[in-house]
């Protein structure tokens, strides 16, 4: 019996020392958001003070849309990003922090991203920091120029170890390639935390908006896990960095809209739900984005179909969709479309190029914070009660004014939820995920020439990437043979797209 006992206040105490553990992760990554730059001048909300405090350091550097941060475990401003550089908490650069992309397209863009989510940074234990950016390659650069934009072929990382050059930081491994030669939306890329507390996903959407490259950041390595598709005809990419990303707080749904604006076919928000153990997306949803007048007094820019930004509230239950000339409210738990939408705020009264909408995210004081188009706005909206239906969600137009004469506060900073903990699962391997997927059967597998996919009825397409997320193979019969001998040996990821869902796999072409 003394031994039973002892055993069991053994347990217990080992038991109380891990969820001390948790807690003590869980309060150190709790401030990582707490500072945000924003403005072409880069100055800084800080959300430790009620109210927030704002039009505080000025940073050099421009800071729309395509930027990002980070703080350390007081929330005090570590690391930013204006999406081609990384820099200290005083605007400088940290060492080998410079010109982080292609020359031709760091020249191009005069050394600043202002495109939409084009960077995000994420932390990993040992005070390692991963910056993620989008870019082209030079020889990519040559079409972007003649035709005045397009699609970008690069999703690049770097690693940075805080720890060296006396504590200041130094990039240690600079512009390493997650993808190449890939068909990248400029806009439109988000991070959620791994299941196991540790690791990150990025997902980035194509230029085709039903596409989404799925990537593994572990603490020592990073790993490029294929494309997931959305089973919808895609509405289109278009190259003015309109649209972003977004995953619940809870971690368990993800949501994108690209930008139509003015352009019609309408645009379309894509849902689906995410799995934070294995990176993959179910459920998918395609969501028609209602049009709303602009007071423009011009043809069909009376009525704004464009589609610039997406955030959830903090429950996960509302989606408010920012639109350039309005904010519109979609309850997701509403299956009546009637129902559903509730439009938070049109344009006042005249249609005004320089007042409309774009990109919104969560403060860490539960508001939701909308940044201004052309970013030379001395006011930012907000959403104070987000988790409210209807008109009590309290939109307060242009409530945070700055007092600077220079503080335009432009878009917030692209950032993940730094305060999701983990749920206990670690990295999945190929046979875990082939588990999430019970219905889809490829065999054999290692394969040598034909492929066999078995668990599915009604084939309407099977496409194959490689591991750059390059398509390789596609094939739109109900095909369940599929010839694979001009494939290079390798790792591939297999979609097939049957009875209206997304089925995802990966094989070995040996």
């Amino acid at each position: 019996m003394g031994k039973r006992i002892a055993m069991k206040i053994i347990v217990q105490r080992v038991f109380i020392f891990i969820l001390c553990l948790v807690s003590l992760n869980t309060r150190s990554q709790s401030k990582l958001g707490n500072t945000w730059i924003v403005g072409t001048f880069g100055y800084q909300i800080n959300f430790d003070s009620n109210p927030v405090a704002h039009d505080t350091s000025g940073l050099p550097s421009y800071w729309h849309l395509g930027h990002s941060n980070i703080c350390d475990t007081n929330g005090r401003l570590l690391l930013c990003s204006d999406g081609m550089n990384i820099y200290d908490s005083t605007g400088i650069y940290i060492d080998g922090g410079d010109t982080l992309v292609p020359k031709d397209f760091y020249n191009y863009f005069n050394g600043v991203d202002d495109l939409s989510q084009a960077s995000i940074i994420l932390p990993m234990d040992s005070n390692i920091f991963y910056l993620v950016t989008q870019a082209c390659s030079d020889s990519h650069m040559v079409s972007i120029m003649q035709n005045g934009g397009g699609y970008f072929d690069l999703l690049l990382y770097d690693k940075i170890d805080m720890k060296a050059n006396a504590g200041m930081g130094k990039v240690v491994q600079k512009m390493k390639p997650i993808i190449e030669n890939g068909n990248l939306s400029n806009s439109q890329m988000m991070a959620c935390r791994h299941g196991n507390g540790k690791d990150w996903w990025v997902l980035k959407m194509a230029e085709d908006s039903v596409n989404v490259n799925t990537v593994l950041l572990k603490q020592d390595t990073v790993i490029n896990m294929g494309i997931q598709r959305f089973p919808f005809i895609g509405d289109g990419g278009l190259d003015g960095g309109g649209g972003q990303m977004q995953i619940n707080q809870q971690g368990t749904q993800m949501s994108t809209v690209n930008n139509g604006f003015n352009n019609l076919p309408l645009s379309y928000i894509y849902t689906a739900d995410f799995d934070r153990c294995t990176g993959l997306l179910s459920s998918y949803k395609k969501t028609m984005v209602p049009t709303t007048p602009t007071g423009y007094p011009i043809g069909q820019l009376q009525l704004d179909s464009s589609a610039l930004g997406l955030c959830y509230s903090p429950n996960g239950r509302f989606l408010y969709l920012i639109k350039y000339s309005g904010i519109l409210q979609l309850d997701l738990l509403d299956n009546n479309i009637s129902t559903a939408w509730y439009q938070v705020s049109g344009m006042d009264t005249a249609y005004n190029w320089f007042a409309g909408y774009t990109n919104a995210y969560l403060g860490p004081d539960g508001k939701i914070y909308i940044g201004t188009y052309h970013g030379t706005s001395k006011q930012m909206s907000t959403i104070d009660n987000p988790d409210i239906k209807g008109s009590g969600c309290n939109f307060c137009r242009k409530c945070l004014r700055s007092k600077a004469v220079y503080a335009w506060f432009s878009s917030p900073p692209c950032m993940p939820n730094y305060n999701l903990s983990g749920n206990g699962c670690w990295p999945a391997s190929i046979t875990e995920i082939e588990k999430n997927n019970p219905a889809l059967v490829v065999y054999p597998n290692p394969a040598c020439t034909v492929l066999t996919i078995q668990g599915v009825k009604e084939i309407e397409a099977v496409i194959i990437y490689n591991q750059l997320g390059q398509e390789v193979k596609k094939e739109t019969a109900n095909e369940k043979k599929i010839d694979i001998h001009t494939l290079s040996k390798g790792m591939y990821t297999i979609h097939v797209e049957a009875n209206g869902k997304a089925y995802f796999a990966r094989f070995l072409k040996e």
